[in-house]
Formats: C-alpha cells, sequence, structure tokens
C-alpha cells in the first residue's frame, strides 16, 4: 500500500494511523475521502424513471431487490 502512486485513507484518523505506524516520507500521497455522498451531486431525483427501468433490464437485475 505505501509502494503506491496515491493512497486514499477513509477518516483523518486513518490517516493518522499510517503516518504514526509507517515509516516513509509519504504524507503527500494521501488523500482523505470521508464517507458520505453529496446528494446534490447523486440525487436520485435527477434520474428518470426510464433510465432506472433500461439499466434495469439491460443489467438483468431482479425486480423483487432493492438496488443502490
Amino acid at each position: 500500500m505505501l509502494k503506491a502512486d496515491h493512497i486514499i485513507a477513509v477518516s483523518n484518523f486513518i490517516k493518522s494511523y499510517l503516518l504514526q505506524n509507517y515509516s516513509g516520507n509519504f504524507c503527500n500521497k494521501i488523500t482523505v475521502i470521508q464517507r458520505g455522498l453529496d446528494l446534490a451531486y447523486f440525487n436520485p431525483d435527477r434520474v428518470s424513471k426510464n433510465r432506472v427501468i433500461d439499466l434495469s433490464k439491460k443489467w438483468n437485475l431482479p425486480e423483487d431487490k432493492k438496488i443502490i
């Protein structure tokens, strides 16, 4: 992991853990991406029902299962 071009940490705690427990100069290679999502960008109301139906058919998704 520390030999990678870039590292994604899921929290500041994980970033701190990496910096404290692993040697090397890689602090500029770590990006923290918090959990969650931007509802303005990933807004389900912006997706048309036709698009959902078309993709469900294309991907052979079961109709009785909730897909996120």
